[in-house]
């Protein structure tokens, strides 16, 4: 292993895409007039923004040696969140391949 921690940390990185979907779609309605490079250009900025401040927040975690405090998350909660991004990155691949959005379409049908 090249670090000491026995429980690892990392930044997201796929996780990040319904956040730059709603931020591209917000930028595009306020950027109207600019074309598709100012829109672009302003979701990379903001991109390595948040890359950073998570690339700082995650340092600081480390820093204060507070990393293994992840092991007494209880499994049920991670099994809960991987499976709650699967759903949501599994639905922007179909709106992405078909225009239409399965969750949004649930939410739209009368129980």
């Amino acid at each position: 292993a090249v670090s000491g921690y026995e429980t690892p940390l990392h930044t997201p990185t796929i996780e990040i895409l319904p956040i730059l979907k709603v931020m591209s779609e917000n930028l595009e309605a306020k950027l109207v007039g600019f074309g598709s490079e100012a829109v672009l250009t302003t979701l990379l900025l903001c991109s390595a923004v948040i890359s950073l401040v998570s690339g700082f927040v995650l340092y600081g975690i480390g820093l204060a040696r507070v990393g293994g405090v992840l092991r007494f998350m209880p499994f049920a909660v991670e099994i809960g969140v991987q499976a709650a991004l699967g759903v949501v990155l599994l639905d922007l691949g179909v709106e992405a391949s078909s225009g239409r959005s399965p969750l949004e379409e649930l939410g739209r049908s009368e129980w």
